[in-house]
């Protein structure tokens, strides 16, 4: 079964994201923090980390560049909502950093899991 870690400072949207991915027949773990998240991806491997950019306590790209430096090849997507001024711009240059894939927030379930399948079906 496919493990996702989700992390997102916002509780609903974590709350959300975990229904939609465990009806989709995902194992999903979830946290609030890229500290913590660091510390789950030490005791678990996971195929796919989604990762909210803008978050307290090591944001999202602190969270990529870690799993990079650890030589992760654990696929990631960031996801933001951002400030909306530059934000397309912002999450392109987060694939530059190493994320696989980026999600604009607000996205669909639809959106989310068409994401989720294209980047754990490529060969990057």
């Amino acid at each position: 079964m496919t493990s996702i870690l989700v992390i997102d400072d916002d509780i609903q949207i974590l709350s959300c994201l975990r229904i939609v991915l465990e009806s989709a027949g995902y194992t999903t773990d979830c946290t609030t923090n890229g500290s913590e998240a660091l510390r789950y991806c030490q005791q678990k491997n996971y195929d796919l980390i989604l990762c909210d950019v803008f978050m307290p306590d090591n944001n999202g790209l602190e969270v990529i560049l870690e799993l990079r430096r650890r030589k992760s090849r654990t696929k990631v997507i960031a996801m933001s909502g951002g400030s909306g001024v530059g934000l397309p711009n912002f999450l392109d240059a987060m694939i530059d950093f190493g994320a696989c894939s980026t999600l604009a927030k607000p996205f669909d379930a639809t959106k989310l899991l068409d994401a989720i399948e294209e980047v754990l079906c490529s060969t990057v």
